[in-house]
């Protein structure tokens, strides 16, 4: 499927979305759809420092997506051009 669907389908499913260039169901990396944090959330030590803000003061996170590699890490992650425009996207299960 193209990254249109498969993003659609992460959005409206919250399925794990990854690409048979990314080593298939042996690579183990996958891409998930977080919804954010809206209505805000206290920031927490490292969000504090990070942003020159007090502890605890409300942010307000839009959705972003979420890279997972097969070490269990996990990054926030924009596409490429190559994963925008690839037909090699599917279902992670």
């Amino acid at each position: 499927m193209d990254f249109g669907d498969a993003l659609k389908f992460c959005k409206d499913h919250g399925a794990k979305i990854s690409r048979s260039d990314w080593g298939g169901k042996k690579g183990g990396s996958f891409v998930v759809y977080c919804a954010g944090y809206p209505e805000g959330v206290p920031a927490n030590k490292n969000a504090s420092e990070s942003l020159g803000i007090p502890e605890g003061q409300v942010i307000y996170v839009d959705p972003y997506l979420v890279y997972c590699s097969p070490a269990g890490r996990q990054v926030p992650w924009d596409p490429t051009q190559y994963d925008l425009l690839a037909d090699d996207w599917w279902v992670f299960s």
